[in-house]
């Protein structure tokens, strides 16, 4: 007589699991490239305003650390995901503090462009 298995429902919450962390890494790997390539398209006007050998320098090095990770967390790369996103994430807080003073020049501009 033979015997029939049926499938398990550990097997295929597993398979679930799975399929979810495929696409989780698809999403991550998609972001990261979006991220690197926004970054490269911010260089040429980042450049503009920078008038210094140093900045320039300091930006160079920053858009090698941020591509370089960036690739490296799409190897899967040991810790390079952790990198990653400690370096998104200290830029943006780097930036958040002189976003309120350019939303409030904005504003003022703006006031004054619709009584002109």
């Amino acid at each position: 007589m033979g015997t029939t298995t049926l499938p398990c429902e550990e097997h295929r919450f597993q398979n679930d699991a799975g399929t979810v962390s495929v696409f989780s890494r698809r999403l991550f790997n998609t972001r990261v490239l979006v991220i690197c390539g926004w970054s490269l398209l911010e260089t040429l006007p980042e450049t503009g305003v920078s008038d210094s050998p140093t900045r320039l320098l300091a930006l160079s090095l920053l858009k090698l650390v941020v591509i370089g990770t960036g690739v490296a967390a799409v190897s899967k790369v040991r810790f390079a995901r952790e990198t990653f996103s400690f370096v998104c994430s200290a830029s943006l807080l780097a930036i958040a503090p002189g976003l309120l003073m350019e939303f409030k020049l904005s504003f003022s501009h703006s006031k004054i462009s619709c009584k002109n």
